[in-house]
């Protein structure tokens, strides 16, 4: 008798999860926040910490310098980076992007190399600055931990696919292209930090020399590059020809403006030690942008290959829409099989 009043055994009192892994949304899957392990946790815990400190104590820093000193260029290129990495952070370990977490890494190390050459390029005039040095010791500190971290969930996310084979199923020549697919959007996005940082490198070696019709070049360049992105963005996610090839033909715009500017501030090198290392910075940037270019033009001319091929309707379709799997590819995995194995929690 006591045994019917009893409440029936649920897949909670076994210890199975009960709620839905991922969340469905216009870009795609989401991971919920009850999806991610104690590593994610601790990886989001400590890079969110360093980097809104950093952005706090760079605005503080801002607030206190001159727009003409040098100070005031790094601290913008800071703020820029830092928002990239913000976003980095909560989209690669919400949407499981091991590229974007890959670019996390590299633009944390971008962080630490303004921090530390803005600290040594302004040691001499400006030895005692509290804000500059708590600055420095923060991303010191903290920055090979971010990128530790990174380093070790980018591997994970790029080996379990995890969210990937949720999102198109097991069949893999689908999950490779998804994959392409992805790694096309954090190039792009890599792509339009690096200019933004190169127009705000521009505008600080050439200062108040720029003609009208050069910072009008520079301002259209500048909408250029987010149109560019967009425009990369929406060919790819509605595997549209024409997008496709506007972007590739107007993706030589940007590396033109870039050659031509290299040339013109290498000519430069009598000038202050300010615009020096300044003009040297820009260089840099400008070089790794070009590198960034060609990646993304050619990746986008690999994913242009897999349009047609039904990607789009799988990776961006309603969330009722079953993922395409064919009885010989979705068989039953052994313990210790190197398959990928099928996701508990999908229909």
């Amino acid at each position: 008798m006591g045994d019917t009043d009893r409440d029936p055994i649920t897949f909670a009192d076994l210890g199975v999860p009960t709620r839905e892994p991922t969340s469905d949304t216009y870009f795609g899957k989401r991971r919920n926040y009850s999806d991610l392990d104690k590593k994610e946790i601790v990886f989001l815990t400590v890079s969110l910490l360093s980097i809104l400190a950093t952005i706090g104590l760079t605005i503080e820093r801002l607030t206190k310098v001159d727009s003409q000193e040098a100070d005031f260029t790094f601290g913008v290129l800071i703020l820029i980076n830092s928002a990239f990495v913000l976003y980095y952070t909560l989209d690669g370990v919400f949407r499981e992007r091991a590229f974007e977490l890959a670019v996390f890494v590299i633009a944390v190390a971008i962080i630490i190399i303004y921090c530390i050459a803005n600290y040594i390029g302004t040691f001499e005039e400006d030895k005692t600055n509290v804000v500059k040095l708590t600055r420095l010791i923060l991303i010191g500190a903290l920055g090979p931990i971010d990128i530790g971290l990174g380093i070790v969930l980018t591997k994970e996310y790029y080996e379990s696919r995890n969210l990937i084979f949720r999102t198109v199923g097991a069949n893999t020549e689908m999950q490779d292209m998804c994959s392409l697919m992805f790694f096309f959007e954090a190039v792009l996005k890599f792509d339009m930090q690096l200019q933004i940082s190169i127009v705000v490198l521009i505008l600080s070696t050439s200062g108040i020399s720029m003609t009208t019709v050069e910072t009008i070049i520079l301002i259209i360049g500048l909408i250029y590059c987010v149109i560019w992105v967009i425009l990369g963005y929406f060919a790819m996610r509605l595997e549209s020809k024409v997008l496709t090839w506007i972007f590739l033909v107007t993706s030589v715009l940007e590396p033109v403006y870039l050659v031509y500017k290299m040339i013109s501030l290498s000519n430069k090198w009598s000038d202050s030690d300010n615009v020096l290392y300044l003009s040297i910075i820009t260089i840099i940037c400008a070089v790794g942008a070009l590198i960034v270019r060609v990646v993304a033009v050619v990746t986008m001319v690999k994913v242009y290959k897999n349009f047609d091929k039904g990607l789009k309707e799988i990776a961006y379709g309603s969330k009722n829409k079953n993922v395409l799997l064919t009885s010989e590819e979705h068989e039953p995995t052994t313990y210790g099989s190197t398959d990928p194995v099928t996701d508990p929690y999908t229909n």
